[in-house]
């Protein structure tokens, strides 16, 4: 039976003077889910969210589920009211996304500089 994971994010609401934050929680998805055009994002747990070119990132996991496939997956979120939708789905049998960076690049394979490009870059293991 798949299991139900629920991915909360916290939005800064406002910041006194004194320094502290004050944060409100909002559910952002439950799974198993489909997004907009009809692909199925499930997992059981979030390995990795970071922000990249203005979009938030999410690499996903499956901890202890026997059900097929068990893809990892990027998903990807434009904006603070957009759902989560697809990105990325990992050949099988890579059921990990347990990490995404960012990386500028400035140089070509001989060492040349080039016109910088920012790259979002998944690690998926077993």
């Amino acid at each position: 039976m798949p299991r139900l994971i629920c991915v909360f994010i916290c939005f800064v609401m406002s910041t006194p003077s004194w320094g502290q934050v004050n944060f409100q929680w909002s559910q952002e998805v439950n799974l198993p889910y489909q997004d907009s055009l009809g692909q199925n994002l499930t997992g059981t747990e979030i390995m990795h969210i970071i922000s990249h070119k203005g979009e938030l990132f999410a690499g996903n996991s499956y901890w202890g589920e026997n059900s097929d496939p068990r893809q990892g997956q990027v998903w990807h979120k434009n904006n603070y009211a957009a759902q989560w939708a697809l990105d990325f789905q990992m050949p099988a049998p890579n059921s990990r996304v347990p990490s995404l960076n960012s990386f500028i690049f400035q140089r070509d394979y001989q060492g040349l500089p080039i016109r910088p490009d920012t790259l979002l870059l998944a690690g998926a293991t077993i």
